[in-house]
């Protein structure tokens, strides 16, 4: 028996009108992706942490992502079908770290592949079933630190971080937002014993609101996570959970995610996650999975 909900995606109560093409529009496209993955993975591989980088020293990663069902259409709260069904997306990440205090990373959504419920023939107009994700730079710097020397010495290590998501995506894929997204967050991180326990607390702030149909709107929403991950020299394991709260009255959301990775003794790491959403807001799904592999050498 399923416990969870699906990612909802409201119609107006009006009956679907056809549009001169033939078929209603599924609305104004936007990134409805609630899952960022950390590039330099120091702490976790799914949130960040205050941990920083040794200097000089980076980490690259491509990575598999396999979505079930992100975003239905309901009308009345009836489901209509899933607008997006099954989705696969490429993302390629890398993370620098220029100085011992600050880090520089880049996200990019290389190729989305996805399918629905609706066809050519039915009265809503699908998502194009390919597309190309909005890239994200961010910038990442320490405030305190456990490391002597590196800052004022504190029992756990915090950062701040500044992301901007630039709207260069394919909106019709649902991949891209109309405009700038800023993601400001503060990272926290304590060793406990043999394991490291992660916080984070962060913001998405849209620059234009989105409206996927009329009478709807998709704004911004504050974001919260907390990991644990255990520090083995080889495998380690973690868990993860995540929480979305819009302010734009779209429910919440909730995400729980079980993994680990494999580091060799050469600088490749081998990573795999996997987990169910809680909560109806878009972007939650079903569950989720996600492989990748990484280029991190030691220092």
């Amino acid at each position: 028996m399923r416990l969870i909900h699906h990612a909802t995606l409201l119609l107006i109560a009006t009956p679907i009108a056809s549009a001169a093409q033939g078929g209603a529009r599924t609305g104004n496209g936007y990134d409805f992706e609630l899952l960022e993955l950390d590039a330099s993975a120091r702490q976790s591989l799914l949130l960040g942490g205050g941990r920083m980088m040794p200097r000089h020293s980076y980490r690259a990663s491509v990575t598999g992502h396999y979505e079930n069902q992100p975003l239905l259409l309901m009308r009345n709260g009836v489901r209509e079908g899933a607008l997006i069904r099954d989705r696969f997306t490429l993302h390629a990440a890398g993370a620098f770290a220029a100085t011992d205090k600050l880090e520089v990373s880049l996200n990019i959504p290389l190729l989305g592949v996805q399918a629905g419920d609706f066809g050519p023939d039915s009265p809503i107009v699908p998502p194009a079933g390919v597309g190309i994700g909005s890239p994200t730079v961010s910038a990442r710097h320490a405030i305190l630190s456990t490391r002597a020397g590196l800052l004022k010495e504190a029992p756990v290590d915090v950062a701040g971080e500044l992301g901007l998501s630039l709207p260069f995506g394919s909106r019709e894929a649902f991949l891209s937002d109309p405009g700038l997204a800023l993601a400001p967050r503060v990272v926290a991180s304590a060793e406990l014993s043999s394991a490291i326990l992660s916080v984070d607390l962060g913001a998405l702030l849209r620059t234009v609101p989105v409206s996927p149909f009329p009478g709807q709107s998709v704004g911004s929403q504050l974001r919260f996570g907390v990991a644990a991950a255990t520090l083995g020299p080889r495998l380690r394991l973690e868990a993860g959970l995540k929480a979305v709260l819009p302010l734009d009255g779209n429910p919440a959301a909730l995400e729980l995610l079980l993994g680990g990775r494999y580091a060799s003794t050469s600088p490749m790491e081998v990573f795999l996650l996997g987990g169910p959403g809680l909560g109806t807001h878009p972007g939650s799904p079903a569950f989720r999975l996600l492989a990748g592999i990484a280029f991190a050498p030691r220092k």
